[in-house]
């Protein structure tokens, strides 16, 4: 790899980190606010948040991580498939966390945080924005 490539790469990275984080803490703050203020149930909560985080996640790559040119119709049923695969995992990992563990729902969110971004980032790069 050339240097040109690693900082090109490095720069990926960080945004999609960026984004990644905006995405998390919009997650974050829709969990927060349905458990907290509305007495949502936090599975259902976590679903619900991760359905606006989503959108942010979504755009936000599109234009700003990958800059890509593929046709919204044809990026987001690649990245719908991508995020459902993350999902799916980090959804198991709350749960588990959750309700078997019994550790906090924030604690199961967080250990979540670490579970699906490196596979994303790596299937959306070869995948989804290419």
């Amino acid at each position: 790899m050339t240097i040109r490539l690693i900082v090109s790469e490095s720069k990926r990275v960080t945004v999609f980190a960026m984004v990644g984080l905006a995405a998390t803490a919009v997650n974050f703050l829709i969990l927060v606010l349905l458990v907290e203020r509305f007495d949502i149930y936090p599975l259902l909560s976590y679903l619900l948040a991760y359905v606006v985080a989503f959108s942010v996640s979504y755009l936000g790559h599109y234009y700003l991580t990958f800059a890509a040119n593929e046709e919204h119709m044809v990026a987001i049923r690649r990245f719908l498939l991508v995020s459902m695969f993350a999902s799916a995992l980090n959804f198991i990992v709350f749960a588990v966390s959750f309700e078997y563990l019994h550790l906090s729902y924030l604690i199961a969110f967080v250990i979540t945080i670490f579970i699906g971004p490196p596979f994303t980032y790596l299937l959306s790069r070869n995948l989804v924005f290419n």
